[in-house]
């Protein structure tokens, strides 16, 4: 007793291919809207996304990044640099932070981690959207 054997090294390492897999198709795609949007509208490098590789770091980062990305956008669009108007899912990326930092606390995790999955898809998919919408010149 006490011991990990073969069998929870395997699930362990299991488990955290299934979770970190995910998170950086995440990033590249966080990483491709941030390219997308020209030098001079950009807040910060789109190499910057990686830094969510940080544990703990992460959970305050991702705020930066959803308010970059939404700023970056609008300065394209008042700009006339984009064919609509986008927000970059910046609500919804403010919803999944906000329950990415709620999972930290103990007992609420578990009421919160669906919520925050669930929004964590929907940004995704908002934030890979923004970048169809960039005007090719």
């Amino acid at each position: 007793m006490g011991e990990f054997s073969v069998y929870h090294w395997l699930i362990a390492i299991l488990l955290f291919v299934l979770v970190l897999v995910p998170n950086i198709f995440f990033m590249f795609s966080l990483q491709r809207a941030f390219v997308s949007i020209d030098d001079q509208y950009r807040s910060i490098a789109p190499s910057l996304v990686w830094l969510l590789l940080i544990p703990i770091f992460n959970f305050i980062w991702i705020f930066f990044l959803i308010v970059y990305l939404r700023d970056g956008y609008k300065k394209m669009w008042e700009n006339n640099r984009l064919t609509k108007q986008t927000t970059a899912g910046f609500g919804v990326g403010v919803a999944y932070a906000v329950c990415w930092a709620l999972c930290m606390v103990p007992g609420l995790n578990i009421v919160i981690w669906l919520p925050a999955l669930v929004l964590w898809i929907l940004y995704w998919v908002q934030v890979s959207q923004c970048r169809d919408i960039v005007k090719l010149v």
